[in-house]
């Protein structure tokens, strides 16, 4: 289970918005950690839990849940990518890339059209500590 430790900053309509530190154990490890530029990270989550602004909460997501996210955002666009630009190489290129940079772009419109019922897959829990 990761767990992570925020605080509710906004409560409107059975949602919370949760502000993370950036200096979290997962950011000062991570090789992408210099593309965030922010130094707090807010994230939108349905809670039907009675929280209000100020609590500290405990935010959990199962590892398989957090796998499945890394699988839908970073490996199939970049199978997707590799699969088009090889499949695509007669036509050159330079068309063959923009294409494919274009099939990317089309998958993440699509997912995040999907986005509500992939939410739902992936169940993060908020417990009030």
């Amino acid at each position: 289970m990761i767990r992570e430790i925020g605080k509710v900053v906004e409560k409107k309509d059975g949602k919370v918005v949760v502000e993370f530190d950036k200096d979290i154990q997962r950011c000062k490890v991570c090789h992408l950690n210099f593309l965030c530029n922010l130094k707090k990270n807010l994230v939108t989550f349905d809670s039907e839990e009675n929280l209000n602004c100020g609590d500290k909460v405990m935010v959990e997501i199962e590892e398989k849940k957090s796998v499945f996210s890394a699988l839908i955002l970073f490996f199939i666009p970049s199978f997707l990518f590799i699969f088009l630009l090889i499949s695509l190489k007669e036509l050159g290129q330079i068309k063959s890339f923009f294409i494919s940079f274009s099939g990317i772009g089309i998958y993440f419109f699509i997912l995040k059209i999907l986005s509500k019922l992939l939410r739902n897959k992936l169940n993060v829990r908020i417990k009030k500590i």
